[in-house]
């Protein structure tokens, strides 16, 4: 998109990346005093959730829960989505 000669979006749309590091976390019950001083976290806060334009919000509510990938392949740490290059001939 080419704005008044410029194509960075950045400069025409305050806050409209959502990254990971914008995640707060809101204690539920007794979890304020267990995890005191350690909230959990986003690892890389770099990551893009949504690009937002004027007029758009986003509501949600994040559930999370630990577990391994011997217990179940949902806590596997490989992913389950692929691709594949395919040549033009």
């Amino acid at each position: 998109m080419i704005i008044n000669n410029t194509i960075d979006e950045d400069k025409f749309y305050n806050n409209a990346n959502v990254f990971a590091s914008h995640l707060k976390w809101e204690p539920m019950g007794d979890q304020k005093e267990r995890f005191e001083g350690d909230e959990p976290a986003a690892l890389y806060g770099d990551i893009l959730i949504a690009k937002l334009r004027p007029g758009q919000e986003i509501e949600m509510e994040l559930f999370c829960e630990k577990g391994i990938g011997k217990t179940h392949a949902k806590w596997s740490p490989v992913c389950t989505a692929y691709y594949r290059l395919v040549p033009d001939i």
